[in-house]
């Protein structure tokens, strides 16, 4: 169960949402107001990826399309007695939450850069965008939620919709993909991949001769392109004599760059800033 869930679900302090509805529209929001029968209408009229409770005792739902310009989509749920609303739009510069301050709407202008926060007559807000378009979430709390405890809600709920892979099946791909490779296109070339917690660590080693080798590591993560992406390369030259490890040259450090990964090619270095690297594909050894 995630961890917003568990919050959610523990936390005395949340007393009920009050139902958006019963407010005057909001920040250019007209009605009518329709009704769907599931999540996956509306985010399939939306574009977006509202997501709904894993853990029994939800009832209340309700899956709405606020009809008009902009377009929301709108999740109402209730969890043990606590009321909440979530929205979506593909509209990047409208506020779509629906909560009045003295000076207007909660939030102005465009969503841009950070995830934005508003305390408005007793409702803490968030709000954020990504590729999809903009999210807000809403708690009436009438002051008496720890603002950390907000935040790590609202951070938790961005990663539900992040755009591709949770940060669960981003782990699981990094354990998938972890192992030793080589590389069949110079056939010289070797690479290692250990699965860490929220990202891999790559080292390629290239030997020149017998003595000679150039080994570059660096710690990469999965990108909404699909890439495993990385801006601390470090490359060092390393020479060898019969007892080992003789001498270490530091060519370069934090490097940018990435690979691309499927099961059919395996592991391409296409993103290599080094042009004698970006033809490596490195097939898993099994």
């Amino acid at each position: 169960m995630k961890k917003f869930l568990a919050l959610l679900l523990t936390l005395s302090m949340i007393i009920c949402f009050a139902a958006c509805g019963k407010e005057k529209a909001t920040g250019g929001i007209p009605n009518p107001i329709k009704s769907y029968e599931s999540l996956a209408e509306i985010n399939e009229i939306s574009g977006g990826k509202l997501s709904a409770p894993g853990v029994m005792g939800v009832v209340d739902t309700a899956y709405n399309i606020i009809e008009g310009e902009p377009l929301v989509a709108e999740y109402k749920f209730t969890v043990n007695g606590y009321e909440c609303t979530f929205r979506f739009s593909p509209a990047y510069d409208v506020d779509i939450c629906g909560v009045y301050g003295k000076d207007g709407t909660a939030f102005d202008g465009t969503t841009a850069g950070e995830v934005q926060y508003a305390e408005v007559e007793g409702y803490k807000l968030s709000r954020w965008a990504n590729i999809d378009g903009q999210y807000v979430f809403m708690i009436k709390d009438e002051g008496t939620m720890e603002q950390e405890t907000f935040e790590g809600t609202t951070e938790e709920l961005m990663s539900i919709v992040a755009p591709g892979m949770s940060n669960a099946e981003k782990q699981a791909f990094y354990d998938a993909i972890a192992g030793e490779y080589f590389d069949k296109t110079s056939e010289r070339a070797v690479a290692e991949v250990e699965s860490c917690d929220g990202y891999v660590s790559i080292e390629v080693a290239w030997g020149s001769s017998a003595s000679e080798v150039r080994q570059w590591t660096m710690t990469a993560t999965l990108d909404e392109d699909g890439l495993l992406s990385y801006n601390d390369e470090t490359v060092v030259d390393l020479v060898f004599n019969e007892e080992g490890l003789e001498q270490e040259t530091v060519i370069s450090e934090n490097g940018s760059g990435s690979f691309s990964y499927s099961e059919e090619t395996g592991l391409a270095w296409t993103g290599s800033a080094d042009a004698s690297c970006v033809d490596c594909i490195f097939e898993k050894v099994e």
